[in-house]
């Protein structure tokens, strides 16, 4: 008796092998357009606690601080707003006996501060806000959260109540 034997070639294996490849390299814009809300929001969320962090801090020790950025990267630092911490001034006697909060931080993965579209990188820090002893900040404040593939989001914080809030913008900022 003869016996029949299934097998699949090595061309047809391989053929397999590369529809899948497409297949997954065609949907792979979709599923990361997907999560690309969620990024935003979470960078949000982010923000407002550093700010609400930088906000406390600056109550509790009796001294300014600063919360700056990189543009058009998701770099942040927060840290006392003194020359010591900043290269832009005189080092000042610290009259606070905590020590002081000093972070650097990053937004989730593809978000930045700015547009998606800018080609060039700041590297320089740049004040965003300055959170004064009192519990005010120095000025009312807007900054630009964005991902590409999706809609930006703006965190705008009042600087007599310290309040932020979140809006999504109307524009996409779509790959061409």
């Amino acid at each position: 008796m003869r016996r029949i034997r299934h097998a699949f070639t090595l061309m047809e294996l391989i053929l397999v092998v590369a529809v899948l490849v497409i297949l997954a390299g065609l949907s792979y814009p979709v599923i990361d357009s997907l999560f690309a809300n969620s990024r935003l929001t979470e960078a949000s969320d982010q923000i407002r606690a550093r700010w609400s962090e930088a906000r406390s801090r600056a109550i509790q020790e009796r001294r300014s601080y600063r919360f700056a950025i990189k543009e058009n990267t998701g770099k942040f630092r927060i840290a006392p707003d003194t020359g010591e911490y900043w290269e832009d001034g005189e080092p000042s006697a610290n009259t606070s006996n905590q020590q002081a909060l000093v972070m650097e931080g990053a937004l989730p993965q593809r978000v930045l501060f700015g547009s998606p579209d800018a080609l060039t990188t700041v590297s320089d820090w740049r004040t965003l806000v300055t959170f004064l002893p009192d519990g005010t900040a120095n000025e009312d404040v807007e900054v630009n959260l964005s991902t590409k593939g999706t809609r930006s989001v703006t965190l705008r914080l009042r600087a007599v109540t310290g309040t932020a809030t979140t809006a999504a913008l109307t524009s996409t900022n779509k790959d061409s």
